[in-house]
């Protein structure tokens, strides 16, 4: 399992993937929780897009959060919540966005968070 900063700093050179396919090729290179890692940055990314911290449907006024921030979040630990069949798909439909997703997502996420993300 690789650390959330080494995950985003290795697929910034690819984005935009050119095809689905190019896609794959990238996630096949990491095991399930890295892959789970990427889809769900993107997506507590896509939420805090233009934050400056985490929204209060993510922590409540203390901080505490009121939803897993971790690896799991989008995918769920079994991906139930998405498929790992869909995460080609997803990073590649999500283009030019997602280098901006990655970064909203290293903003707005505190560090606690993110050493064990």
């Amino acid at each position: 399992m690789s650390n959330i900063f080494m995950l985003i700093s290795a697929i910034n050179p690819f984005l935009p993937f050119k095809s689905e396919s190019d896609a794959q090729a990238f996630l096949n290179g990491y095991g399930l929780a890295d892959q789970c890692a990427f889809i769900s940055a993107l997506y507590i990314g896509r939420d805090h897009l233009h934050s400056n911290g985490l929204n209060h449907d993510y922590v409540n006024a203390n901080g505490t959060p009121i939803i897993p921030i971790d690896r799991y979040h989008a995918t769920g630990m079994s991906c139930e919540l998405i498929h790992q069949k869909n995460f080609a798909r997803i990073l590649y439909e999500k283009n030019t966005i997602l280098s901006n997703y990655y970064a909203s997502f290293l903003k707005c996420i505190p560090h606690q968070y993110l050493i064990t993300f």
